[in-house]
């Protein structure tokens, strides 16, 4: 036999056994087609499918993965990954540009087991996350998710993660960016900071969703956001706590410069201060509600203190109280504070803590008591607000069906049509058309009118 013959020979030969192998798997590379869509079940199969039909794993190539993480591995770069209802293991990495869907938040499942991070978008990742749950992860950042690249998280729960630091569902951090809209994020804990979501030095927006019933042993029970920019628009933080002898800010705690609109931040607990907020950066709160806080020295509602101002504009602040010390429960300056528009009734202790003059009124405030040193042109002081309890009043729901809550205005009150209209807020915090009357109401609620309800009477035949 001669050589060139012999060489032709090794050649067909090594061509067949590459083929036998991917005929029983053992050659599984050469059968992935990594262009999306592609699907993953829990009766898919990791090692003989391709990912590219949404089926059972019952002939090769045409059927679906078994776990997401294959589904991240193989996916072509902007491609889709789509899983089906079930509950999958962490982690879960994502490494390039990639979009990801579940089946629903309580059908498609990720869980940490309590012992592994459920997410990580690494600084080249870009990942658009829906319809999912995270949860029972575990780290030392983001028990849930832990962000560094850019993340668009929407109708999706990070449920019961934990972490030893910061960031016990999210940890948002160095240069990050991240949208969560329409989502929950509850029952997370940190041993120190930021139990629900941690923003470090990078931009957080939260639309339309909750933080609720978070645990942090230092602050930030709901959300801290330290450096970079906080945006919250049409959300509620409610219930969270953060629990240690001197821990702040047991719904918000912010240093960075941040914007809230049309957002509840309600029955929050701190035992030091700054119940439902503490803030320490440049910040604006329009068509807030802040109800049923409570701290264990100053705050119950609202502390505000650093080198920042704080401008309050069409806000509610009403109910909250002090657990154990004796300033007011509804808010305290230490720092500069411009205040317009706001209504600030029935906390514990009085209304308002003010150091060095730190209120500084636009007019048109309500206070109920006489502790706001209210002197602008349409301020109301000492004067009984007619508000009622914290309730859903209607507006959009917030974070998978969770009520809109604010006070409503009752019918006489002080509040109606006492206000000035304030360019760019056109609305109230349910998104109400102001004014209703002859001018705009103090506070985030817009009185509607009275309604009469006639009864019914059956005609008889």
């Amino acid at each position: 036999m001669n050589h060139r013959l012999a060489t032709i020979i090794l050649t067909l030969f090594i061509v067949l056994l590459l083929g036998v192998m991917a005929a029983v798997g053992l050659g599984e590379e050469w059968n992935v087609q990594a262009s999306s869509p592609i699907y993953v079940r829990k009766d898919g199969d990791d090692t003989i499918c391709d990912g590219h039909h949404d089926a059972p794993a019952t002939s090769a190539p045409d059927c679906a993965f078994a776990s997401i993480s294959r589904g991240l591995t193989v996916v072509d770069s902007g491609g889709v990954v789509i899983v089906a209802a079930g509950i999958y293991s962490a982690p879960l990495n994502v490494t390039k540009e990639l979009t990801l869907q579940g089946a629903g938040v309580g059908s498609t499942i990720v869980d940490g087991g309590g012992t592994a991070r459920v997410l990580s978008v690494n600084p080249n990742g870009a990942a658009d996350v829906s319809n999912i749950t995270l949860r029972n992860g575990h780290s030392t950042y983001g028990g849930g998710i832990h962000n560094m690249g850019a993340l668009t998280l929407t109708r999706s729960a990070v449920f019961s993660n934990a972490v030893s630091f910061s960031g016990g569902g999210i940890f948002n951090a160095n240069g990050a960016t991240m949208v969560i809209s329409d989502c929950i994020v509850s029952d997370n804990r940190s041993e120190e900071k930021g139990a629900g979501i941690f923003n470090f030095n990078s931009a957080l927006t939260v639309v339309r969703s909750t933080m609720m019933s978070n645990i942090a042993a230092l602050h930030g029970g709901g959300l801290e956001s330290v450096g970079g920019t906080l945006t919250v628009d049409g959300s509620t933080i409610r219930k969270n706590r953060a629990l240690g002898d001197y821990a702040v800010g047991g719904g918000l705690f912010n240093d960075s410069e941040a914007t809230l609109s049309r957002v509840t931040i309600a029955e929050n607990t701190s035992n030091d201060r700054g119940g439902g907020l503490f803030n320490q950066g440049p910040m604006t709160l329009t068509n807030v509600t802040i109800s049923g806080n409570a701290a264990g020295g100053q705050g119950g509602g609202v502390l505000h203190s650093g080198a920042f101002t704080l401008t309050v504009v069409n806000c509610t602040v009403a109910n909250n109280s002090i657990l154990t010390g004796s300033g007011a429960g509804g808010i305290h300056l230490a720092s500069p504070a411009f205040v317009e528009n706001t209504l600030l009734a029935d906390n514990d202790n009085g209304n308002c803590d003010i150091v060095d003059d730190n209120l500084i009124s636009k007019g048109h405030n309500l206070d109920s008591g006489d502790t706001c040193d209210l002197s602008a042109a349409g301020d109301i002081a000492g004067t009984a607000s007619l508000i009622g309890p914290l309730a859903d009043n209607g507006g959009p729901s917030t974070g998978l069906e969770e009520a809109t809550l604010t006070q409503a205005l009752l019918g006489g009150s002080p509040a109606i049509d006492a206000g000035v209209c304030v360019p760019g807020v056109a609305t109230d915090q349910r998104g109400v058309a102001r004014p209703q009357g002859d001018d705009c109401d103090i506070g985030a609620y817009e009185f509607t009118g009275y309604h009469v309800f006639l009864p019914l009477v059956q005609r008889s035949q």
